[in-house]
């Protein structure tokens, strides 16, 4: 009958992918199994074959989905870390110029007022 598993399972990843609230994707994961078997009441599908082949339809892009969110989210940190401490390299930088200039304003100083 209505017994797609593709589109639970996109579903699934997207959310996974894109969404952090965990709860409402532990639901989603409990209800999409429920669907399918819903979906393949009718039919005399409804075996094992079928229960294993929804759990790798869930299990499969839930944990692509997860992974691909933590890696998006692992790498936006890590691209704020680096322009955090750019800034911070050019900081220090222009403390080192600074205090470079000062001290040749001293020597120069020295120089002058002792000559």
């Amino acid at each position: 009958m209505f017994a797609n598993i593709a589109p639970i399972a996109l579903a699934l990843y997207s959310y996974a992918a894109w969404f952090t609230v965990r709860g409402r994707l532990a639901a989603w994961c409990a209800g999409a199994p429920v669907a399918f078997a819903v979906g393949l009441w009718d039919t005399a599908a409804l075996g094992w074959s079928a229960a294993a082949a929804c759990l790798v339809a869930v299990v499969t892009p839930v944990s692509l989905g997860l992974w691909t969110g933590t890696r998006r989210q692992l790498v936006a940190s890590l691209q704020d870390r680096a322009e955090h401490l750019e800034r911070a390299q050019c900081l220090l930088a222009e403390r080192a110029t600074a205090a470079e200039r000062t001290r040749s304003v001293r020597e120069m100083h020295d120089v002058v007022a002792t000559g």
